[in-house]
């Protein structure tokens, strides 16, 4: 799970609720703490974006909050509406329990717990890993007036040969402040500092981005050739196939809120400008709807493609064979 950066104000907030917890809290956190429910790795008053969750479950990715009585309240329900939206949004399941719940049942809560912790560790999709950089042969053949991708897996993880087609350019000319050249497509100059934060992003991808790009990378979305973390104006765009000029963002929790959707309206209009189609998921849809979210992907694609592939030489050949033979 990629670090997230935590204030010193939420941090210290954190530290107050553990040292101040309900009994109710208190009560559940001796069947949680050191792995003693099942193994499970559970932390207490965690922060999260800018909540702080009761208990924490990472390898489940599930979140438990017990409520007191001021959560019976209209208000406070919209406030926990906006919360779980949040963390649901983050790739969690959320599971609330009243105070009394814990109190009286305790027996009941810990075994639902149990339960849909199993459940979510049997379904989530194990971490793929990254594939390593290859600088230095992308800069030996750069200067031979060749270009080749800059990562690749090993043979023995994907059983293929390097280089996998779709991966960002790394280093190169590019990396000195030059254009980024694509032949096919307009050039636009991208600065060291942004090509070092694409790195850093293809380094810290989310749980949500990598199984999108399990389901892209090497062409393997209907032959469609994608990168990822890709520099486009002063922005990294999270995928983008310039066959379709298409761009696909993964939104998380943050991006929810006025400011998260102002940021994101700029950013859309700016990549747009030059000339490609946004396509926003948000995290949640890509964990618990992969189907639904590739589908769409396979439509726009093929809405914007407007020149159909040509047959295969052999199959050229044939074609010229059979019309000759035709009166």
């Amino acid at each position: 799970m990629p670090h997230t950066v935590v204030s010193d104000r939420q941090r210290s907030r954190a530290k107050q609720l553990r040292r101040t917890m309900t009994r109710a809290e208190t009560l559940l956190w001796r069947y949680l703490k050191a792995n003693r429910m099942d193994g499970l790795g559970v932390r207490r008053q965690t922060p999260i974006g800018s909540y702080i969750a009761d208990f924490v479950c990472f390898s489940s990715k599930l979140i438990i909050e017990l409520d007191g009585e001021s959560h019976n309240f209209e208000e406070r329900q919209k406030a926990d509406q906006r919360r779980d939206a949040f963390f649901v949004a983050e790739g969690f399941q959320v599971l609330r329990f009243t105070n009394e719940q814990v109190m009286s049942n305790l027996e009941g809560v810990v075994e639902a717990i149990r339960e849909t912790a199993s459940v979510r560790a049997r379904g989530l999709p194990p971490s793929l890993p990254l594939p390593r950089k290859r600088g230095r042969e992308w800069i030996e053949q750069v200067r031979g007036a060749s270009r080749m991708d800059t990562h690749s897996l090993s043979a023995s993880q994907v059983g293929l040969p390097p280089p996998l087609a779709g991966e960002g350019w790394g280093e190169g000319f590019s990396a000195m402040g030059l254009p980024m050249v694509d032949p096919k497509h307009p050039d636009w100059k991208v600065s060291p500092k942004l090509r070092a934060n694409a790195r850093a992003l293809r380094r810290n991808s989310t749980d949500a981005e990598r199984i999108l790009w399990s389901e892209l990378r090497a062409s393997r979305l209907n032959g469609a050739s994608f990168r990822r973390q890709v520099p486009i104006d002063h922005y990294v765009a999270d995928f983008v196939c310039h066959e379709a000029k298409l761009v696909i963002e993964l939104d998380g929790g943050q991006h929810f809120s006025d400011e998260g959707e102002r940021a994101d309206w700029r950013r859309s209009a700016a990549i747009e400008a030059k000339g490609f189609k946004v396509l926003r998921f948000n995290n949640h849809e890509v964990m618990t709807n992969r189907s639904g979210v590739l589908e769409t992907i396979v439509t726009v694609i093929a809405e914007r493609t407007l020149s159909p592939a040509l047959p295969r030489k052999r199959g050229r050949e044939q074609t010229v064979s059979v019309e000759k033979k035709q009166p």
